[in-house]
């Protein structure tokens, strides 16, 4: 539900920093944006030896739930890598790109939720906890939290990953995740575009199209 509630904030704070720029000097405005989130990939690739945050992210998010990130040595690049996502998604956005928000979120729910589960595995060694199934839960909670379809959220993840163990924890994630969002942020990624816009979307209409994308 943080994740959800930064995700949001930072995406339309960052449209907010570079509106003023890219109305002047458009152009300039989305090459400049495109140059640091250039430096990010490059960056990742010269310390890391892989760009990791460059384009969809998929790769990266089938290594974590291969188990191949639950090294609690690895646990600072899990971290490195969800602030760097958020980031270069604001600058893509924000400056100008055409984008979606649905991949970025896979991602920073995968990279965030594995680092908790990586933790816990570090705390409690002998309950044989898996940080590849944190990092489900986490996918599914950050999308079903910052787009507000939570059904769709909960169905999308587990046919991307047919694992029916995570079934009721990831239920309970999206569950609360959406809880705290709403909390903190009432709007989702999408109805705040048109609230700040003047449009409102009544709670009524929210839950019509929330069940029937679910």
């Amino acid at each position: 539900g943080l994740v959800g509630t930064l995700f949001i904030r930072a995406l339309y704070g960052g449209e907010d920093f570079f509106e003023p720029f890219s109305k002047k000097h458009p152009y300039l405005c989305h090459m400049g944006g495109m140059f640091l989130v250039g430096l990010a990939a490059y960056s990742m690739m010269f310390f890391y030896g892989h760009y990791y945050v460059q384009g969809v992210g998929y790769a990266t998010v089938q290594d974590i739930l291969e188990g191949k990130f639950d090294d609690v040595s690895l646990l600072p690049l899990l971290l490195i890598l969800f602030v760097l996502k958020v980031a270069v998604t604001t600058i893509t956005l924000g400056s100008g790109a055409s984008g979606g928000v649905f991949s970025p979120g896979l991602f920073m729910g995968a990279t965030f939720g594995g680092a908790y589960g990586v933790v816990l595995k570090s705390v409690f060694p002998d309950l044989g906890i898996s940080p590849a199934a944190f990092a489900v839960a986490g996918m599914a909670a950050v999308i079903g939290s910052t787009t507000g379809a939570a059904l769709t959220a909960i169905v999308m993840i587990f046919e991307m990953t047919l694992d029916y163990n995570v079934i009721v924890p990831m239920t309970i994630s999206v569950a609360l995740a959406f809880f705290v969002r709403t909390q903190l942020c009432p709007e989702s990624i999408y109805t705040l575009k048109l609230a700040r816009r003047g449009h409102h979307v009544s709670d009524a209409l929210r839950r019509e199209s929330r069940s029937e994308d679910g």
